[in-house]
This record gives C-alpha cells, structure tokens and sequence, in this order.
C-alpha cells in the first residue's frame, strides 16, 4: 500500500506542471516573462499588475492615443510615458487596450485584451460592438482562470466602422515562429487555430520554470484602399494543451498511471514454487 501511495503522489506532482498551465488567464501577449518582440506587426499589449492594475504597452508603431475600454464600452484614454501607461479600472473581468497610431506609412488600429479578477460584466459587448475604423476582434475571450491553448479554435471579425469586410487576407504569426495566411468569409469573419508549437522541452531560462508556459500571437489584417493603408491587429497569448500527447508532463502522468494500476496485480503475483 504505501508503494502505491508513493506512485499516486508521483503522478500528481508530474502533473502539476501541465494543470498550472490553467492559471494563466492574463499573460502579456508575448508571453509572462518574455521581452523580446518576435514580429514587426505593430501591436498593443497589456501586462498584469498586481490583482487590480495592468500595463497598457505598445510594439512597433508611434503611438497617437492609447486607450482602455471596459466591458460596458466606457473608453478611457491613457496618459503614456514611456511608451507604457498604468490601468486602473473601475470594475474587473476583460478589458481592451487599443493603440492607434502610424506604422509603415499609415495608419494602426492595434488592440488585446487584460483580465481583472475583481467582479465585472462579460466583455461580449465590446466583442461584438467594435469601435470606428478598420478592426480585428475575437469572438470570445479565454473563461475566467484559462487561456487560450493549442489546438483551441477562434473565429475574428475584421470590420470598418462596424461593417464586415469578406475577402480579406489575414496573418496570424505566433512567438514560436508559426506563421498562417488566411481570409475572411462572406460575413467577415475567420477561423484561427491556434497551433501545437510548443517545444516538447520547456526551454525558458531556469527562472522561469514552474510559471504557466505560455506563447504570444498576433492577427492582422490590411486595407490599403483609400487615402492612405490602414492595419488592424489583436495580440493576446496561448498556451499549451496539457492533454497533448506531445507533452512531455503528459506522457510522464500517463506512464506513472499505468504504474498505479500495475502494481497490485505485480504484488500480487506468487512466486514460482508457492503453495
């Protein structure tokens, strides 16, 4: 009995790593941790600080106005310095920070997303309420205490002053080098699948070992009709899937598993020669 209970508790701690992956639920787009800028896409970007705080920040473009938005579609501009701005919100759940501003010769409406544990109404509103100019928002956002996951498919939504925009190409790049170029349908949406592009050995310095494992992402989309080009991205992070067989924290649990269930049945063997 106590080899068995030896095993079980064996198979929880080899889990653990795979099940606090769950925690996760706002992460900095290029991942908790991570600093170094993996695209040149412009993007906004919003860090964590603290249980009623976040960073509002912003990569690859000049920034004009920088902005959050709760989930009751109440817009508050941000007083940057340094390119970063602090976010104390009034009420909890999802909140959007949008960046508007000028990359590459026209104009950026960058945005993601940063959760707040305090109470707070569902962000489905300013989903599917987007502001004025051209657009790219998800059609949810990661449940409470989860996030985003390999293999987890999402749909956006480009649109321009609210109006759908069928036929346009989308790029989606991750932090771990995949690369997708998709289109939108008749109703401008499309589907993003995010891919299973985590190495099978956690790579992150020793440090960072023992946090939820997680990757940014970007989806952008271009217009360059009218006056000038126009750019939309959303940048948030996903994360692994724990149940992938490709995980190295799976397939230790599934083994020591196997072990558990082994065992009585090996104790239990008499030896040769037993009366």
């Amino acid at each position: 009995m106590r080899l068995i209970a030896f095993v079980t508790v064996a198979l929880l701690a080899a889990s653990a790593p795979a099940l606090a992956q769950h925690e996760n639920h706002a992460a900095p787009p290029s991942g908790r941790g991570q600093t170094k800028i993996w695209t040149a896409t412009p993007m906004a970007l919003g860090r964590p600080a603290g249980r009623a705080e976040a960073i509002a920040m912003t990569a690859n473009m000049e920034v004009d106005t920088l902005a959050v938005i709760a989930p009751d579609g109440t817009r508050s501009d941000l007083s940057p310095e340094n390119t970063q701005a602090r976010i104390k919100p009034k009420s909890g759940n999802y909140h959007l920070v949008l960046a508007q501003g000028r990359a590459g010769g026209g104009m950026v409406n960058a945005v993601s997303a940063v959760y707040f544990s305090n109470p707070g109404p569902a962000p489905s509103k300013i989903l599917s309420n987007p502001p004025a100019g051209l657009m790219l928002l998800p059609e949810r956002l990661p449940r409470e205490h989860s996030h985003f996951r390999s293999g987890d498919s999402v749909r956006f939504r480009l649109t321009a002053d609210g109006n759908p925009l069928p036929g346009m190409p989308v790029q989606v790049e991750t932090a771990n080098g995949t690369h997708q170029k998709l289109s939108t349908d008749l109703d401008g949406w499309v589907k993003v699948s995010f891919p299973a592009d985590f190495p099978p050995v956690d790579q992150r310095p020793e440090e960072g070992h023992g946090r939820p494992l997680t990757a940014g992402f970007v989806a952008s989309a271009r217009l360059n009709t009218g006056a000038e080009p126009r750019l939309a991205s959303f940048a948030y992070a996903y994360g692994p899937n724990p149940l992938d067989k490709a995980s190295p924290a799976f397939g230790a649990g599934f083994a020591l598993l196997g072990m558990a269930f082994a065992l009585p049945l090996i104790l239990r063997r008499k030896p040769k020669g037993a009366a």
